[in-house]
């Protein structure tokens, strides 16, 4: 995209907008490093020395629950494509079918779920969280914060989880819709000796870096404020940070204008500005080949910018509500100060026994008979009235009352489980039934914000691959109509070029799930097995793939289609580096038939592999074809014939050289000499070798 030079009022414009919007956040960031403090459990109680209290963290199970029962798994994506000049409605199944596959597989290689973790993390307690979705081209170090580069894979898109402390959102934006906002910007914290040689900026040699930089903001770095005091991991991180000269870039995500204004903190003027490099394109072709690309009137990604915001709850006033922790933390705070009280008390009042002094003259073996006593021991008194305990140490009941309550708002005020309802007395069946349907309803509304940032995702991850600047070019997927099938090829942007409406399975996230579908499948098996309108082998198939077993024809015996898809089903697992299992009952003669090295080497997915990928998939076919040799053979040694107790396949003997186990000895070999031959041809002509 086209380089842009600010001028003067833009430049001060945006200037005063960063220090701005800063200053407008301060107070949140406070909140927010205070709620943090709680939950590691930095907090003082007045009259306590700090190893006087007690850390008991209530926030840490809540935080624990709500991740794990709201997000656990990735969702399941659905794509219906939509009818266009280009595409009828005949090809949308096969296009949508192509779809859901690649949003599933982008969302693995994207490692998408860790990084919504953490964001989902920093809803919990910053009231939004974000992650930012950007394209991580091929080579090191080639976008800010540079760093994080090895940890996405390579010419492919890439999601980023962001401090929620660096956004900073328009002030003006309404709470319900992130697209009304003009402006994102993002503090980035990056290592100014490989900024320095990025190419796109145009920093200024006399530049020190930002030691003493005016207008540097410490209370955005990573503490605690000046009411706590910063651990050693704080220490650590301040420290590093100083060793490596860290310096701040303002990125500024301009909407209204589809700029990128990216400014050094520390100097006034901006070192880079440009066209939003997201902004849409339009690519005109002639004979297949790219001609020109234009800008297009929108943004690839949705709502106008590269960041997703993860948010359980809106407020009126601002874009930012209250954190759901906010309301747990002073109920936090009551019971950990309660309790650390409570221990105090004891420790502090130790149990006392008061006795008669004429009962001790008379009795002078009582105070070690008392002090020493064990269960069951009988001390003899002449006055039983002259001994009793004292009870000065004792907790105040409007103390435990107190406490007490405490945990029941607290109960409710993040109710996610089925069973977080309170347990104090015995619920009738119908009480138990509503309290189980508020935690579902509150984990599903929950749910459907995280499954809103997955469709986001893989949404903007599609609009990416229809520009051709932003496509793979070895994005490889499977696009046989047949699961079973395997058609592998390289994905362009024609494959997307095309409207598409997404829906995610939210409740696929939950861990839950998988027994659910069990229970609904065995359901559904039951009542349609014996109907004769039914196919009754497809039932059996349904039943089987909610176990999530991942070759179901292995399963079925005697039906050639069943053998052959299995057998395909195996071969797909091999070109993906993946060892099929062998077991006992196959029929091993028909596997050897089929998967032996003439076969694997003409299949063209092999051929579009790269040289290192090929010898993997040819050492993983000898490897698997000595597995059936191995079976065959223990087969044929306890009397039975395998595959159908046949002594013969097609009238070659078993056990003769010419046989079938001698073909299949062969066919190992060549496998070994095809694999080395393989590498070492392409060695020569200049591939990539291990």
């Amino acid at each position: 995209m086209a380089d842009i030079k600010l001028n003067n009022k833009e430049r001060e414009y945006w200037r005063k907008t960063i220090d701005r919007v800063q200053r407008v956040m301060e107070p949140k960031h406070k909140s927010w490093e205070k709620l943090l403090a709680s939950y590691e459990l930095k907090m003082d109680i007045p009259g306590l020395d700090k190893d006087e209290i007690i850390h008991v963290s209530r926030m840490y199970p809540l935080v624990r629950q709500i991740l794990s029962s709201v997000a656990f798994h990735y969702p399941e994506v659905f794509v219906n494509a939509k009818p266009n000049a280009e595409r009828m409605a005949g090809e949308l199944d096969a296009i949508s079918m192509i779809m859901e596959r690649a949003g599933n597989a982008g969302l693995d290689l994207m490692n998408a779920k860790a990084e919504i973790h953490q964001a989902m993390f920093d809803a919990l307690f910053c009231g939004v969280g974000w992650v930012k979705m950007g394209y991580n081209p091929s080579g090191d170090d080639s976008m800010p914060p540079y760093v994080t580069n090895d940890a996405f894979k390579d010419d492919f898109p890439c999601v980023m989880r962001v401090r929620p402390f660096n956004v900073f959102v328009d002030p003006k934006c309404p709470p319900q819709n992130l697209g009304y906002a003009e402006y994102i910007i993002e503090r980035i914290e990056v290592p100014y000796d490989i900024v320095k040689d990025d190419a796109r900026y145009k920093i200024p040699k006399d530049f020190m870096g930002s030691s003493d930089t005016p207008n540097s903001s410490d209370s955005l770095l990573l503490n605690y404020g000046d009411e706590y005091d910063a651990d050693d991991g704080d220490e650590n991180v301040q420290g590093a940070k100083a060793e490596r000269d860290i310096v701040v870039l303002y990125e500024v995500h301009d909407r209204l204008n589809r700029r990128l204004i990216t400014f050094l903190d520390g100097h006034e003027k901006e070192i880079h500005s440009e066209t939003h490099p997201f902004v849409k394109t339009r690519a005109e072709y002639e004979n297949e080949t790219l001609i020109s690309l234009e800008e297009a009137p929108g943004f690839i990604m949705s709502k106008g910018f590269q960041y997703i915001p993860v948010k359980f709850d809106t407020v009126e006033s601002s874009y930012f509500p209250e954190p759901p922790m906010k309301y747990v933390e002073d109920l936090q705070n009551i019971i950990v100060e309660s309790l650390s009280r409570r221990v105090d008390i004891l420790r502090r009042f130790p149990r006392v026994v008061w006795a008669n002094e004429t009962e001790i003259q008379r009795n002078a073996n009582l105070v070690d008979n008392v002090r020493d006593a064990k269960d069951g021991d009988v001390i003899g008194l002449h006055d039983i009235s002259s001994i009793r305990e004292a009870n000065w140490g004792q907790v105040p009941n409007d103390q435990l009352g107190i406490e007490g309550d405490a945990r029941n708002y607290e109960e409710q005020s993040l109710h996610v489980s089925d069973l977080a309802g309170g347990s104090e007395g015995r619920k009738t069946a119908t009480e138990s039934a509503l309290i189980a349907s508020q935690g579902s309803l509150n984990r599903q509304w929950m749910q459907s914000k995280v499954a809103d940032v997955y469709t986001t995702i893989v949404g903007n991850m599609f609009r990416m691959f229809q520009d051709v600047r932003y496509i793979p070019n070895s994005f490889m997927l499977n696009v046989a109509k047949d699961a079973a099938g395997m058609e592998y090829r390289v994905l362009t942007s024609q494959d997307f070029n095309f409207d598409f409406i997404l829906d995610l399975d939210a409740g696929s996230m939950h861990p839950l799930v998988e027994e659910l579908e069990q229970e609904n499948s065995i359901m559904l098996y039951d009542r349609l097995m014996g109907n004769p309108m039914i196919d009754q082998a497809q039932v059996t198939r349904d039943l089987i793939k909610s176990f999530r077993k991942r070759s179901v024809d292995k399963l079925f015996k005697g039906a050639d289609g069943d053998l052959n898809a299995l057998i395909q089903i195996e071969l797909s697992l091999m070109l993906q580096g993946q060892m099929p299992p062998v077991e006992e009952g196959m029929d091993h003669m028909a596997h050897m038939e089929q998967q032996n090295p003439n076969v694997v080497m003409g299949l063209p997915q092999l051929q579009q592999m790269l040289p290192q990928q090929q010898q993997q998939v040819l050492e993983i076919v000898q490897q698997h074809a000595a597995m059936h040799e191995q079976m065959l053979q223990s087969v044929m040694a306890s009397g039975g014939g395998g595959g159908g107790s046949q002594p013969s396949v097609d009238g070659r003997l078993l056990n003769s050289e010419e046989g079938l186990i001698g073909q299949v000895r062969s066919n190992a070999q060549k496998t070994q000499e095809a694999a080395t031959a393989d590498v070492s041809t392409l060695t020569g002509q200049g591939g990539m070798t291990g």
